[in-house]
């Protein structure tokens, strides 16, 4: 299934985590934070966190209030 950019609906890479295209990206928060973005939720798709409900890595439960 090919992903289209939610703003101006040309394909986004394959694999991207989310779906904006790197022109829209850059003109909403920048170059350098776009880049920063698209790495972080990269590393975070590797790791396993951006399915949902599913967090990897925690070593303890968290605490009830």
């Amino acid at each position: 299934m090919v992903n289209k950019c939610v703003y101006c609906k040309i394909e986004v890479p394959e694999g991207r985590t989310m779906e904006i295209c790197d022109r829209c990206g850059t003109k909403i928060w920048g170059e350098k934070m776009f880049c920063a973005i698209v790495e972080g939720t990269n590393k975070e798709k590797e790791k396993g966190n951006m399915e949902l409900g599913q967090v990897s890595g925690l070593s303890t439960p968290p605490k009830k209030f």
